[in-house]
């Protein structure tokens, strides 16, 4: 029993996780350049992009199969929403009037970050049954 109300409990908290990060990386992203933090050893700039909107796509797919209740959800979309906001984002970036700059390689970044949060969540959709985010007795909601 116990386990199961760990599992349960961070289920429940993954709509909070997933607007956490949210507004993290709305932050983030928003922030002027200036007031970020600079390596002098290696630049965490691509690094940093790739975790962000990896996160973000990882937590969203796990967003998705909570409201759902089910692990039975399309990656692809889950791909493209977060490259599509991430596109959004360096947009966003390019037309800001302070010290920030949208370009393709940061896009690249967080594409390939999306990529790797599918990656992860198709591990997921193997090692947990269809239902796992169906509290007992509760019905799942069908696929669109």
């Amino acid at each position: 029993m116990k386990n199961y109300l760990n599992a349960a409990f961070f289920i429940r908290a993954i709509p909070f996780l997933f607007g956490i990060w949210m507004l993290i990386t709305l932050y983030l992203t928003a922030m002027p350049a200036e007031y970020l933090v600079k390596s002098r050893v290696f630049n965490y700039d691509k690094l940093g992009h790739f975790a962000l909107f990896g996160g973000w796509a990882f937590l969203y797919g796990l967003f998705v199969m909570y409201y759902r209740r089910k692990t039975d959800v399309g990656l692809k979309r889950i791909f493209w929403v977060g490259f599509i906001f991430g596109a959004m984002i360096e947009l966003y970036q390019y037309t800001m009037p302070v010290n920030r700059s949208g370009n393709l390689a940061d896009l690249v970044a967080n594409g390939l970050g999306c990529l790797a949060a599918v990656l992860a969540l198709s591990i997921i959709k193997q090692y947990f049954p269809e239902d796992s985010f169906a509290e007992p007795g509760e019905p799942v909601l069908q696929k669109d």
